[in-house]
């Protein structure tokens, strides 16, 4: 019988196959662990070959990644999915895996402003170009094709001024082109849009908002066919944006809620939209739901299970106005983050596009009195006349 291990030698082993291998948790098991032990070479081998379900080094892969990666790629109807350190992480991983020095990308002119810096000031410097056309404008995108265009992409709803892409259109176009298109959903989600059925190659979310929900997560995720996901992982595991296991079980836990969470937060958003559309002291309302939106009929096809959460509004007055209308709230919070079950507001001129010169805000029509809110799941009347406070205060 071996001899009884000494105390320290207990301590560094406390734990050590104590789990009942019989038990089967309702719950995502959360599996912390860095590095996983193999016992043979040839299960090294295999674990470091990511044969499914071997394990050694969690930024490559762990099994609670691994889950989340499994969940998203069957709500998108995908063959894979990698999840990533956060939303910037997966975008900033999907072009460099996808692009080289000489090549060319489209994207929308109204992007989220991270998105966009990414590619003029840090991916400039490698040599890969950018040009961006009107999302509204599937003639435009195929005008802004070149021969060495390999990639489209856009939003599925665009930040800040809500603005649909008709991805089909564009996706036919890229065919026809031979560039692929990846599409962004992280306004939309799987609960409200199939970018993958519609005819995109890859799909992108920021995990950190509606897929997890409650502004406890930092994280992304890429889905799409398996070979293009494939030249994503040499990426992720040499740059090393890999999502955290505790982000992943916390995203897995809020997909849980997603289809509730999402449809209260569509429903609220409409009645919200229709309250600000008849307000005095609101200019104009962008949110595609409204009947009299410029691009409700396309939103009906593409969304057809409603426009989500997210609209955006502009009062006159510019910043000055917008700072009254925040101190006269109360229940609505100022975040420069989105989709959370509370509502919150932002505002873009200082936020998502503060890197942009006065000029181009303007041109992208992004005024300094516009106000972007994240419809919560609160009472619709509480929210509302929380609104109407801080209108009264402008």
């Amino acid at each position: 019988m071996p001899e009884e291990p000494s105390f320290e030698t207990r301590c560094a082993h406390a734990g050590d196959g104590g789990g009942e291998q019989q038990v089967r948790p309702i719950a995502p098991e959360l599996f912390l662990a860095s590095v996983f032990e193999t016992a043979t070479l040839d299960e090294t081998d295999r674990a470091m070959r990511l044969e499914p379900g071997r394990y050694s080094y969690s930024r490559d892969a762990n099994p609670t990644v691994v889950a989340l990666e499994r969940a998203l790629a069957a709500l998108e109807g995908a063959d894979s999915a990698l999840a990533m350190a956060s939303g910037m992480g997966a975008i900033s991983t999907l072009f460099v895996a996808l692009l080289s020095p000489g090549e060319h990308v489209v994207i929308a002119r109204e992007l989220y402003g991270a998105t966009v810096s990414l590619l003029s000031t840090q991916l400039a410097r490698f040599g890969i170009r950018m040009s961006s056309a009107d999302v509204t404008d599937a003639a435009a995108f195929e005008s802004a094709i070149r021969p060495e265009t390999k990639l489209i992409f856009v939003e599925t709803v665009s930040n800040p001024l809500m603005r649909v892409a008709d991805v089909p259109a564009l996706a036919e176009i890229a065919r026809r082109r031979g560039a692929l298109v990846a599409v962004d959903a992280s306004f939309t989600t799987p609960a409200l849009s199939a970018p993958l059925a519609q005819g995109a190659d890859l799909v992108v979310h920021s995990a950190t908002k509606y897929l997890s929900g409650h502004s406890d997560v930092t994280a992304g995720v890429i889905a799409g066919d398996a070979a293009a996901i494939e030249r994503l992982r040499p990426v992720r595991k040499l740059f090393g944006p890999a999502c955290s296991p505790m982000d992943a079980w916390l995203t897995l836990r809020g997909i849980k809620t997603l289809a509730l969470r999402v449809r209260r937060h569509t429903s609220n958003a409409a009645a919200v939209a229709e309250y600000l559309a008849r307000h005095a002291k609101v200019r104009r309302v962008y949110y595609s739901g409204l009947a009299g939106d410029p691009q409700h009929a396309l939103a009906a096809r593409v969304l057809p299970r409603g426009a989500g959460g997210m609209l955006s509004f502009e009062i006159d007055g510019g910043t000055a106005a917008v700072d009254r209308f925040m101190s006269g709230l109360s229940l609505v919070r100022f975040a420069a983050s989105l989709a959370d079950v509370t509502t919150t507001i932002s505002h873009p001129a200082l936020t998502s596009h503060r890197s942009f010169t006065p000029d181009e805000r303007a041109a992208l029509g992004i005024s300094d009195g516009l106000v972007r809110l994240s419809v919560g799941i609160e009472s619709v009347a509480d929210i509302c006349a929380d609104l109407e406070r801080g209108l009264a205060a402008t």
